[in-house]
């Protein structure tokens, strides 16, 4: 995936603290970057992935993951900006983007 064109930003983007952030060996998971997709249409190719998220800000690069023989696919995407980021995770997680038929899980990836 090429660079994305900057949008003007996630909506009710804030600098508050993150909440309901994940659990691993008892440390939050820090914001990061890199996010992890899962739920994604099985036939969704990178372009696709970079497309949607695009709509939401600048995407750096962004992959998907092999399907392995599941309906459904995960993919990593890296956003320029780290509110961008935490307002994907806060905000888009366990809903449906823009272009999407499905509700999509989205975490930070170390």
């Amino acid at each position: 995936c090429g660079m994305g064109g900057k949008g003007c930003g996630p909506p009710g983007c804030s600098m508050s603290s993150m909440g309901g952030g994940g659990k691993s060996g008892g440390k939050s998971i820090e914001p990061s970057l890199n996010l992890f997709v899962a739920g994604l249409p099985g036939d969704m190719d990178d372009e696709q992935l970079q497309s949607i998220f695009s709509s939401y800000g600048t995407v750096v690069r962004c992959r998907l993951l092999p399907s392995n023989g599941k309906p459904d696919r995960a993919g990593l995407v890296e956003m320029q900006d780290i509110v961008e980021a935490k307002w994907l995770v806060e905000n888009l997680s366990g809903s449906i983007p823009a272009g999407l038929e499905t509700a999509v899980k989205i975490s930070y990836s170390a």
